[in-house]
């Protein structure tokens, strides 16, 4: 017999099953959708089957289409109630996936485009007597560049109102990846404007629309009720951190898993690995493994352990959101690296406007992109133990995530750094460039017969940011001997700053303590400043460094 083929690369349901591709039966979600509420917001990670699973339920319900012969054999084909959906509705379907542009502009263009291609679907109301004037002056308005946006933002629930009146249906309307826009929005500065318009094409489409039979929107993060969906009755979110009839219909189970190794002769051995590198989420009471990563293992010729998931993740927002807090995190997720839980407070939805001013945002963005798991804590509203679910995200910690965070820390700390020294407070600059040099360097980089020399580079290095008000010069004669560094000012009226470094004595008893007391003595001897005072600087600072290793001590003198 010859195997089912790799699903991998497609979210094309129809185009998996007429190909004879894998497929994890997921149709019981049809029956769950028509049982649920009139609208239905699904938020997953990313990879985790959201796009499938619109598909699949486009292909079911579409009106047209003698989709029959896909669902033969699957889930929903033995449930003769859902069957009679089968096949019965007009379906509006809208991806936002592309939605990420720079400027709103540019944004709303791309919705217009989406929206403009969403029509033409059903060119054939074109051709009818009753919808034929008011389709031609929709597609005039989507396909004109000058047109502004609310001029096009009822345009779904328009659309439905002509397929209802033609079809004599009630329309489904299936919208993938809503929240990519506002993702984009927030990062480039345009939030508002697009939350604005999705606003009002969502209320407009969804609310009260005697025309809609069922909404279904899927995406990452569930925006705010307050910021998108205040208008919006009879709505039910799910996301992963409910328990609901929902949370088994995205990823994989280990029934599912375990079937997918038996079916292609791997026979489950490999269980155990497979439970440590992606397994590791609670969805309600479901076990779930990521399935993008349980598919690259199985179809992969050697069938290697190694991270999938993480390398598909773009998350901008996540990393400024990270690198924008204030709050310690760096130190909690040291602590989640080394596996324990943490106690945290979660959200039950997002609002961007305060993301980077309270922590639980990031737990909650963490959470919902799959990069942590989350046990809900009985009798503690909200509160959760979160931790790293799998080793195949804990790499991504460890390789990208903990790079993300020192590269932002670098720049963060060099900024504070620089704003110490060159308004005069030392003791915040020894403080600000100790926790760096702790955090930062490795041993090696700071071995002693190298030291002086290494901080001399490294200081060089960091004061080059300031050259737009500093002259840099270094090891030049001055007064009575060469100075390390010296800061020159472009204004004159600014601070002058003279410094000498200095490291214990290779092969000697002296200390980190000898060590900056010589460097105090030398600059007070040396007259280093001399070179500042002949350029009419009135303001003067001599700044003594002492290191040893990774430890730093500053004096003024």
């Amino acid at each position: 017999m010859k195997l089912k083929g790799s699903p991998l690369g497609s979210s094309d349901f129809a185009k998996i099953i007429r190909e004879n591709r894998y497929y994890v039966d997921k149709t019981a979600l049809v029956q769950r959708v028509l049982e649920g509420n009139d609208i239905t917001l699904l938020c997953r990670p990313r990879r985790f089957g959201k796009t499938l699973n619109m598909q699949m339920l486009r292909c079911f319900f579409a009106k047209g289409e003698d989709n029959a012969y896909l669902f033969e054999g699957l889930h929903i084909s033995r449930d003769a109630e859902s069957m009679q959906h089968l096949g019965k509705y007009p379906v509006i379907y809208l991806s936002l996936k592309d939605v990420k542009l720079n400027d709103a502009a540019a944004a709303m263009w791309k919705m217009r485009m989406l929206l403009e291609h969403t029509w033409q679907e059903f060119n054939y109301l074109a051709n009818h007597q009753t919808t034929r004037e008011r389709y031609h002056k929709a597609v005039t308005v989507l396909s004109n560049e000058n047109s502004l946006p609310y001029t096009f933002a009822d345009s779904l629930k328009d659309l439905s109102e002509l397929l209802h009146e033609y079809h004599n249906e009630q329309v489904i309307v299936l919208i993938d990846e809503y929240d990519t826009p506002v993702h984009t929005a927030w990062q480039h500065g345009y939030y508002d404007e697009m939350v604005s318009f999705l606003r009002q094409m969502l209320s407009a489409a969804l609310k009260d629309n005697v025309h809609l039979k069922k909404g279904v929107l899927t995406g990452i993060l569930r925006v705010s009720k307050e910021s998108m969906f205040s208008d919006l009755n009879n709505f039910i979110v799910s996301t992963v951190l409910d328990n609901d009839v929902f949370s088994d219909q995205f990823g994989f189970t280990e029934t599912e898993v375990l079937q997918m190794l038996q079916y292609f002769g791997l026979n489950g051995r490999e269980m155990n690995q497979l439970r440590d590198w992606y397994d590791g989420y609670r969805f309600g009471t479901h076990t779930i493994y990521n399935p993008w990563s349980i598919l690259n293992y199985v179809f992969s010729l050697e069938h290697d352990l190694k991270p999938y998931w993480v390398n598909t993740s773009q998350d901008t927002l996540l990393r400024k959101l990270l690198f924008n807090d204030r709050g310690g995190i760096k130190k909690q997720l040291e602590q989640l690296l080394s596996g324990e839980k943490l106690k945290v407070r979660l959200l039950n939805h997002l609002t961007f406007h305060e993301l980077y001013e309270h922590q639980q945002s990031a737990w909650t963005l963490l959470t919902m992109s799959g990069y942590l798991n989350s046990e809900g804590i009985k009798g503690e509203n909200y509160y959760h133990l979160v931790s790293i679910p799998n080793k195949e995200v804990r790499e991504a910690f460890t390789e990208s995530i903990i790079d993300w965070i020192q590269r932002d820390i670098k720049a963060s700390s060099r900024e504070m750094m620089l704003e110490a020294l060159t308004e005069g407070r030392i003791k915040d600059f020894e403080w600000e460039l100790a926790e760096f040099v702790l955090r930062v360097f490795s041993y090696h980089d700071t071995e002693r017969r190298y030291t002086e020399n290494f901080y001399h580079a490294f200081f060089l290095g960091l004061l080059a940011g300031l050259e737009h008000r500093y002259r840099l010069t270094s090891n030049r004669e001055a007064g009575y001997g060469r100075y390390d560094i010296c800061m020159m000012p472009i204004n004159p009226t600014d601070l002058g700053i003279v410094i000498e470094i200095k490291a214990p004595e290779a092969d000697t008893d002296e200390t980190i303590q000898d060590a900056l007391a010589s460097a105090v003595a030398q600059l007070e001897q040396k007259k280093y400043d001399a070179a500042l005072a002949a350029a009419g600087v009135n303001k003067i600072l001599r700044v003594a460094i002492a290191v040893q290793g990774k430890v730093v001590k500053v004096k003024s003198v």
